[in-house]
């Protein structure tokens, strides 16, 4: 029904029977209800409404409507709040009501003394306090708080509070999280906030997004980060980071991450296998894992794609420049893939699939350097006999290469006299033909069945020196060359 437009504003008529009223009240005509104070609790009222026009004549009756005036609980006590915990919020804290009929608390709010144009209801009887928001900052507000019966009728009013709501800092920035270092911690990480009046960071923790149930102790300003402990793995939760001023209030939300603690790392990329680098090898490498907390890589074989029977643990974190696979068989194709396993022990999924092929190769692991390269002289003049210790060698010294030079220059593979270098299978040489004003340098190296060459041996040098012209003929000393022992032999009767 539409309003009547002479209706200049409102009666509303009360008694203590029915029909018969001796009271009044005059609202606005934009006035659409009224709260009436001042009854005798107990007392049955009745009430009707009319309009009246502009020459304050009243038009017909409404419905008649009757109450009892009742005594509403006794209020809560001990009213408090403080500015915070966001900024336009207010947190205010109470004790409870002892009375028994209280069922609820009513907030009323303003902004001068004693007048309250705002209320908050519905707030449970157990409650003892409440967060207010979407206040004005900078704003003085006025707040009064009471308990309320099962009709909804307060009580008196608590003492009164005035609270002004501020704004807080800009958040930080960049907010990420990642589960670790434990399976039951989230790491989060953030780029600190750029707002002066910053004194640290808050950290809110909730089950969906958007809605945060759970906040953390105020992180210091120069920490740009935090490990939260206490987890569900397999629990999926959302996280945002505000900025807290001195007063403890937090500004806007920083982004929001989702991390579950027992969600798997990134695997491992960039899997590649070569032969080699021997008979029975192949060699692995990889990308490591982006993510953190890596504590190892595991490493899975096998001679079909998809299906592996074999499995090396324990592949150091950091390691990633190719790892030898050896004992395969060589001409056998091989299927590789790796994971990683972070610090609370949980494996990501398979990296890429690789495969390679083992193949025989010759040897080619070369002897060990000749040692202890010696020279003795017979005295003859024009001679010297060298000796030296065996080479080893995996697979057997085929033979050894001797090097010879008549000046001081260093003796190498590629300096070396004219004739040289001569081979033997054995480990000694005698070189003939030499005279007495050189001195002769020499160096041994040692060769493999696979023509695998060591390195050379010492130097060793000498002058060979005549002992025997004037004794020995050289007959006689071409004879006593030959012998076995080169001191105090006798030779066609002479002894030398």
């Amino acid at each position: 029904m539409y309003p009547d437009p002479d209706t200049s504003g409102y009666r509303i008529w009360r008694g203590t029977s029915p029909g018969n009223y001796t009271a009044y009240y005059e609202v606005p005509a934009d006035w659409s209800g009224v709260l009436l104070g001042g009854l005798s609790i107990g007392t049955r009222y009745y009430f009707v409404v009319t309009s009246i026009n502009n020459n304050n004549v009243n038009g017909s009756h409404s419905g008649e409507l009757s109450f009892i005036a009742e005594q509403g609980p006794a209020p809560p006590t001990s009213f408090s709040g403080f500015v915070g915990l966001r900024s336009g919020e207010v947190t205010l804290s109470w004790v409870l009501s002892t009375d028994a009929d209280t069922v609820g608390y009513r907030i009323w709010r303003g902004t001068s003394p004693g007048s309250y144009d705002v209320y908050y209801d519905n707030i449970p009887a157990d409650w003892e306090g409440a967060i207010i928001g979407n206040l004005a900052t900078g704003t003085a507000y006025y707040f009064e708080v009471t308990a309320i019966n099962s009709s909804g009728v307060n009580g008196y009013h608590s003492n009164e509070l005035v609270l002004v709501p501020q704004q807080g800092p800009s958040p930080p920035t960049g907010v990420t999280g990642y589960p670790g270092p434990e399976i039951t911690e989230v790491t989060l990480r953030w780029n600190y906030s750029t707002d002066p009046n910053t004194t640290g960071y808050r950290i809110w923790r909730g089950a969906s997004p958007g809605n945060y149930n759970v906040y953390y102790n105020t992180v210091p300003p120069e920490y740009s980060g935090a490990y939260l402990g206490s987890l569900s793995p397999g629990t999926t939760y959302y996280f945002v980071v505000t900025s807290v001023n001195s007063s403890e209030v937090n500004g806007a939300n920083s982004n929001e991450v989702a991390v579950d603690p027992g969600s798997p790392p990134e695997p491992p990329t960039g899997m590649s296998a070569s032969e080699g680098p021997g008979s029975g090898t192949v060699t692995v490498s990889w990308v490591l894992s982006g993510s953190p907390y890596i504590d190892y890589y595991k490493l899975y074989q096998g001679t079909s794609p998809g299906n592996y029977s074999t499995t090396y643990n324990n592949i150091p974190a950091e390691w990633n420049t190719g790892m030898p696979v050896s004992g395969l068989t060589d001409g056998v194709t091989y299927y590789f893939a790796m994971t990683a396993v972070n610090t609370g022990g949980v494996e990501s999924g398979y990296s890429n699939e690789t495969f390679a092929m083992p193949v025989a190769v010759g040897d080619s692991e070369p002897p060990a350097d000749p040692a202890n390269l010696t020279i003795s002289d017979p005295g003859t003049g024009a001679e010297l006999d060298l000796s030296w210790n065996v080479s080893s060698d995996n697979a057997g010294v085929s033979h050894y290469l001797i090097y010879r030079l008549t000046n001081n220059s260093s003796v190498s593979e590629y300096n070396y006299d004219s004739g040289f270098p001569v081979y033997t299978s054995a480990t000694g040489y005698i070189d003939y033909g030499l005279s007495e004003t050189n001195t002769y340098y020499y160096r041994v190296l040692a060769v493999d069945t696979s023509d695998n060459r060591s390195g050379l041996s010492n130097l060793a040098w000498d002058s060979p020196d005549d002992k025997h012209s004037t004794f020995c003929s050289n007959k006689c000393r071409h004879c006593c060359r030959r012998c076995s022992s080169r001191s105090m032999v006798e030779c066609a009767g002479y002894k030398y």
